[in-house]
């Protein structure tokens, strides 16, 4: 990030009206020897300079039949994280 403008780069740069802009990736991956796909999330923020997560997140893609949510194995949502 850092020879491409940093944090500030990859925030959307037009009128928002959040006062914090956040921006998230999102990754979807088949593990050899899962039968589920699995979803990454990160979601981060500008801090002066320097990069500040605000949320990660690993979690089924899809909910298990008969759930309305996916399971989730680790989330850092605000700012508290809770491992399974």
């Amino acid at each position: 990030m850092g020879d491409s403008g940093g944090v500030s780069e990859l925030l959307w740069k037009g009128r928002s009206k959040e006062k914090t802009k956040t921006a998230t990736i999102e990754a979807i991956a088949s593990p050899p020897g899962v039968k589920r796909t699995i979803l990454y999330r990160l979601s981060f923020t500008r801090v002066g300079a320097q990069l500040r997560i605000v949320d990660e997140r690993i979690e089924n893609e899809k909910p298990d039949e008969g759930y309305d949510r996916p399971y989730f194995y680790f989330d850092h949502g605000g700012g508290y994280p809770i491992l399974y």
